[in-house]
């Protein structure tokens, strides 16, 4: 089942970046063959090279794409106007050599649009878009491509235009070279991006990606653990998955490593870990406790939220309490960096500084709850229905 479960988190993560990763060029490529078919065949075979392509393109997001439709029908909207335009500028006779550029200074104009009103059509294409895909990441990533054919386009027109009035003789090499050299940029361009784009999510796949939730726990949007915990530290809120184990009157805590970014040295709840892009709680639940200290046989019921902020991040915990089954605690009990606290000794060490703010919070909501106070446990124990409850201090 673990194994399942990781291959079908894989496939959902690999569909996720994809999505906020989509390759540029293929908002732009019905608009390049419209107006490289155009230069050499004219507007009537550009139309009919570049719109059946459009349509597959579009079938293609479809299958592949399906959350991000609403933002690719946004290009081939652009690509129908840009045509529409040129067509109708070019049914007017326009002369040499503006005829042969004007497809490019059209969709040129357009391009410095797409940057003049950034913010904009990033509103527009989040409105009709699912929130929990990265638009801003593809948006940035469109209008430096953008940016890329701006630059062509506008080359490619000045020299052509320049060559045409200007050269003499060789007029018709020379602008067969202008016009060679501005196509094979485009194919160089489309395939460098292309390539870009496909090694940024090879990269990206092998990081560990957070989502990042509203003060309620409801995800709206993701980053990689790198961005948010690394040296820039974003402190976004992510989501957090704790477990107090209990067995009897005690505690079952383990010391965090002295290299921890946070709470160094300091003992904690020994399961914690952050949910991952994709998973659930349940699902981060069942991983955490298979995967910690060998505790394989828990049955973990839900006590609390709360929202709590440390050097790194703030942290929307779904904290959970069990009771540990007595085979379960030989087990642990080997770790040297984990140990068993009782209450009396959690007591005793409160203002000593060596438990975690989150461990401090999850004692107090414990105590709180009544479960150590009363010995009540509302968990389906297979082994008890009670906790033990603390024994009576000593009477000297």
């Amino acid at each position: 089942m673990k194994a399942i479960h990781i291959v079908v988190l894989e496939k959902m993560l690999k569909k996720y970046i994809n999505e906020s990763f989509f390759n540029p060029i293929l908002h732009v490529l019905p608009i390049l063959t419209f107006l490289l078919a155009e230069d050499f065949y004219g507007v009537t075979k550009a139309w009919i090279i570049s719109f059946p392509l459009t349509i597959l393109m579009v079938g293609y997001v479809l299958v592949l794409y399906k959350s991000i439709l609403p933002w690719y029908l946004v290009s081939v909207t652009v690509y129908f106007i840009v045509g529409v335009i040129v067509t109708f500028i070019l049914l007017n006779d326009v002369p040499l050599p503006y005829h042969v550029v004007m497809g490019e200074l059209v969709a040129l104009g357009f391009m410095l649009l797409l940057l003049a009103f950034r913010k904009a059509i990033y509103r527009l294409v989040v409105s009709i878009s699912s929130k929990k895909i990265s638009m801003e990441n593809n948006l940035n990533e469109l209008i430096r491509t953008t940016n890329t054919f701006s630059v062509l386009f506008a080359l490619f027109s000045l020299a052509y235009v320049c060559v045409y009035l200007f050269i003499f003789s060789h007029k018709s090499a020379a602008l067969t070279f202008v016009y060679q050299a501005y196509t094979a940029l485009i194919v160089v361009v489309s395939l460098y991006e292309t390539i870009r784009v496909m090694a940024v999510r090879g990269n990206l796949l092998k990081e560990e990606w957070l989502p990042i939730v509203n003060e309620y726990g409801q995800e709206i949007g993701s980053t990689n653990y790198q961005t948010s915990m690394g040296n820039d530290r974003q402190k976004y809120l992510h989501p957090v998955v704790r477990v107090i184990v209990l067995e009897g009157n005690r505690v079952f805590l383990k010391k965090n490593s002295c290299k921890d970014d946070v709470y160094p040295d300091q003992w904690d709840n020994a399961i914690c870990t952050h949910v991952r892009l994709k998973e659930t709680v349940d699902q981060c639940l069942k991983r955490a406790t298979t995967e910690t200290c060998g505790l394989t046989d828990l049955n973990p019921v839900f006590l609390a939220n709360y929202r709590i902020e440390n050097s790194c991040e703030h942290q929307y915990v779904h904290l959970f309490i069990s009771c540990c089954p007595t085979e379960e605690k030989r087990i642990v009990d080997t770790n040297s960096q984990v140990k068993w606290w009782t209450i009396q000794q959690i007591n005793a060490e409160l203002e000593s500084g060596i438990f975690t703010q989150n461990f401090l919070k999850e004692y107090e909501l414990l105590i709180r709850s009544g479960l150590i106070d009363t010995g009540r446990c509302q968990c389906d124990c297979k082994l008890r229905d009670e906790l033990i409850n603390p024994p009576p201090p000593s009477v000297s």
